[in-house]
């Protein structure tokens, strides 16, 4: 009985994963999508506040000065990053600061239109990528099917659960 729990554990696991990833990234995806301005800064080199969340965790990043923007008549501050780039490792941070000094004339703040207080700054592209998109198919439609479909053929026939894992491959037999 505990051979044919394993598969569905691991589909329920994946499909849970799946779906928080999903969540997150369909956020992200609106958020990139609100209106952009202009960003103001400061001070002349940015700077990011880094804070270890846990002993060898990836750090909590935001800019340690932040910037302002003009929308709607009115002037707002902010200090947060692209959400993607919110929990950097220590290396990717400086990367990140990098990139952000180099094109800091070109830098946009993207600010929900109903409430600009929550913003962030763009830094880099912030679509989604293939490669994304490839692995989200992969484990959001993919393997799911297949655990669903070796849990199902395995209640009934296990040869042909074998079959399916092995891709008709009987063991012993040689192909000429």
């Amino acid at each position: 009985m505990l051979l044919l729990a394993w598969p569905i554990f691991l589909f329920l696991l994946v499909v849970f994963r799946f779906r928080r990833r999903f969540n997150a990234e369909f956020d992200r995806q609106r958020q990139i999508t609100w209106p952009a301005v202009p960003a103001f800064f400061a001070k002349d080199t940015l700077e990011l506040e880094v804070t270890p969340v846990n002993e060898g965790a990836p750090y909590y990043s935001c800019l340690k000065y932040g910037y302002e923007f003009y929308t709607y008549g009115q002037k707002f501050v902010g200090r947060q990053l692209l959400p993607e780039q919110v929990g950097l490792t220590e290396a990717a941070g400086k990367k990140v600061l990098q990139q952000l000094n180099a094109q800091k004339s070109e830098l946009q703040v993207r600010y929900d239109p109903a409430g600009p207080v929550r913003n962030f700054l763009v830094v880099g592209h912030s679509g989604l990528s293939w490669f994304k998109v490839c692995v989200f198919a992969f484990f959001g439609v993919v393997l799911p099917l297949f655990l669903l479909y070796s849990t199902l053929a395995l209640l009934t026939d296990p040869a042909v659960w074998w079959d399916a894992v092995t891709f008709g491959e009987n063991p012993g037999t040689q192909i000429n």
